[in-house]
């Protein structure tokens, strides 16, 4: 299949089993979206505020404890609903691929029993993804207390180092895109084969790679991405004029006026259409990513032999493959 076929099937496939995916991960959506709003109330803005301004030593250990807060708390949550959705998805999208009947018990009993392993793999994964991000996290915070002196040379120094942070987030961001969709292949890996953690992402960069005359993944993970960036922006527009239209914003600024912990329930509302795009994509990456895994599979290993064996095999015992 091209890149652009890939997605289409994917696609097709989403359409069958959006709703078992969409009912079965609710909670798991609402999950990460409450680790998000965590991450974006409590620990992203300790990296760009600080109590003393030019005391480095100050702004470092509140930058770290922000670090600890995110790594602590917001992480392992996003993990855990992501780990618990894409095993589920996986499972489902795999039966689809291979013809099975639509099994949502024993995508919750893979789930159950693969869901640590894979929040381990998405852990390292994501720890290596962020490491250009959080570079440039902390040359912003140096830059940050630097500026707060007052000759001239530092502030020119200061100016440099914020430009090169800036960098940073363009190329960390880049290397997030990259890190992901090489290891996007991991966790079909660990349904459909077993794979450990560490194995399931060697195999990922394995059938993700360019081999013997065949054209690497990387033009079905670009159709992918593109797919999912148009999503949100039309997502992201249709949520804004709903919102303008009825004047949900103001009702609710309203109705919160004057209660507790105002600031986190208009956060709160304000990533209510984060969670709607993070319940609705999650299962369009995983689907997309189980279809592409079996296409790798069938372009570089003749997948598609094995299945026949494998089901000549179950009607007959006394059938032999050579693979």
């Amino acid at each position: 299949m091209s890149p652009g076929e890939t997605i289409d099937v994917a696609l097709q496939a989403y359409r069958q089993l959006g709703w078992p995916m969409l009912k079965s991960t609710l909670v798991a959506a609402a999950l990460g979206t409450a680790a998000l709003i965590f991450l974006w109330t409590f620990a992203i803005p300790g990296f760009f505020t600080t109590t003393k301004p030019g005391d480095l030593q100050v702004e470092l250990g509140e930058a770290v404890v922000s670090l600890l807060l995110g790594l602590g708390v917001a992480v392992p949550l996003i993990l855990l609903a992501v780990g618990l959705s894409s095993v589920l998805i996986t499972q489902l999208a795999a039966d689809f691929m291979i013809g099975a009947p639509l099994n949502l018990k024993l995508a919750l009993e893979t789930t159950r029993k693969l869901w640590l392993k894979v929040a381990l793999a998405l852990g390292f994964q994501a720890l290596i993804a962020s490491l250009g991000i959080l570079v440039a996290l902390l040359m912003l915070v140096i830059s940050g207390s630097i500026s707060g002196t007052a000759n001239d040379p530092n502030m020119a120094l200061s100016g440099a180092i914020g430009m090169l942070a800036v960098g940073g987030f363009i190329i960390g961001g880049l290397w997030m895109l990259y890190c992901f969709s090489r290891g996007c292949l991991a966790i079909p890996s660990m349904v459909v084969e077993g794979k450990s953690a560490r194995d399931s992402l060697r195999r990922s960069n394995e059938l993700y790679s360019a081999r013997g005359g065949v054209e690497g993944a990387s033009g079905s993970l670009l159709n992918l991405w593109g797919l999912i960036f148009l999503v949100l922006i039309f997502f992201s527009i249709g949520v804004s004029a709903l919102v303008g239209v009825l004047s949900i914003g103001d009702f609710y600024a309203e109705a919160v006026r004057g209660l507790a912990y105002r600031a986190v329930l208009e956060r709160v509302f304000e990533m209510v259409p984060l969670f709607f795009a993070f319940w609705f994509l999650i299962p369009l990456w995983g689907t997309a990513c189980t279809i592409i895994y079996f296409e790798r599979r069938v372009r570089l290993e003749g997948f598609d032999v094995e299945v026949l064996a494998q089901e000549v095999w179950k009607r007959s015992k006394g059938a032999r493959f050579q693979l």
